[in-house]
């Protein structure tokens, strides 16, 4: 229940899938999950709350530091933002050429 707060403390709204055995009334938010899950299933629950974004925002990350490396040279968030971008460019180029259609 403190992580649903926390995450509506900030704005966001947490996608947590409960486990089968949780009971409702810890949060108003996991109850709403659990009933919707139990509704349409957990294959189309995280289609239809974008839960599986996650995986793609972790994945884009890791092959970020796999071919990157942890660090950045720069140190301010400005030119931090500059160099990721300077590093994404290309990688998204050419993952565009690998899956655009010919």
């Amino acid at each position: 229940a403190r992580c649903y707060q926390a995450a509506r403390d900030v704005g966001a709204e947490l996608l947590v899938i409960p486990k089968n055995n949780t009971l409702y009334g810890g949060d108003p938010a996991r109850d709403q999950h659990k009933a919707q899950i139990g509704r349409v299933g957990l294959t189309r629950w995280k289609k239809e709350t974008g839960h599986s974004q996650r995986n793609h925002v972790e994945e884009a990350f890791f092959l970020h530091k796999h071919i990157f490396g942890e660090g950045l040279r720069v140190r301010k968030l400005p030119g931090a933002t500059a160099e990721v971008v300077y590093r994404a460019n290309p990688w998204n180029l050419r993952r565009q050429a690998e899956y655009t259609p010919t």
